[in-house]
């Protein structure tokens, strides 16, 4: 019960709001990861529930403008006053990081006080280049192998990696986990 839980529900934002509130799942117990370009309607009424949101708004295959505008709407709707919503991008596909000029250019139009999540691409080989930018990741395919039948098995010292680093560079900055 103290660990969130996040449902990938992207583009199926309706079902996503019915399910959190049939089961009165709110208030930290789960997330739901919406696009902020279509899906803001449902949005709002997830967050007016007090369910969190992961706003998709930069990406796969988004552009610049699409990530300005979603931003602009977030802004004149005021979300974030609403109820917890936490912006989150991607690189340009799974397993790809997003490049270091996108992610500074979503910083800037957030500010420094919002959190950032980014959705792909992270590992220990780029993470450094990142902790200044970003305050959550959402990792997959670097912690990961596959085996011989194609399932995907979490490799444990690499998500311990992760997690030093993060937990070393917070510390560094005074940051509490």
């Amino acid at each position: 019960p103290t660990v969130p839980v996040l449902v990938n529900l992207l583009g199926l934002a309706e079902e996503a709001l019915i399910f959190c509130n049939q089961r009165n799942l709110k208030n930290g117990n789960l997330g739901v990861w919406m696009d902020l370009y279509a899906e803001w309607p449902c949005i709002i009424s997830a967050l007016r529930n007090g369910i969190p949101i992961l706003a998709g708004c930069g990406f796969k295959y988004s552009n610049e403008d699409q990530l300005s505008a979603g931003f602009h709407l977030a802004k004149t709707l005021n979300l974030s006053l609403i109820g917890p919503m936490m912006p989150m991008i991607s690189g340009p596909g799974t397993g790809k990081p997003p490049t270091t000029e996108w992610v500074r250019s979503v910083r800037r139009l957030l500010g420094n006080g919002c959190p950032l999540a980014i959705a792909s691409g992270v590992s220990a080989d780029n993470l450094a280049t990142f902790l200044p930018l970003a305050t959550h990741y959402l990792v997959g395919t670097s912690i990961e192998q596959r085996d011989e039948r194609g399932r995907r098995n979490i490799i444990p010292v690499k998500v311990a990696v992760l997690a030093e680093m993060i937990n070393a560079y917070n510390r560094k900055n005074g940051v509490e986990a």
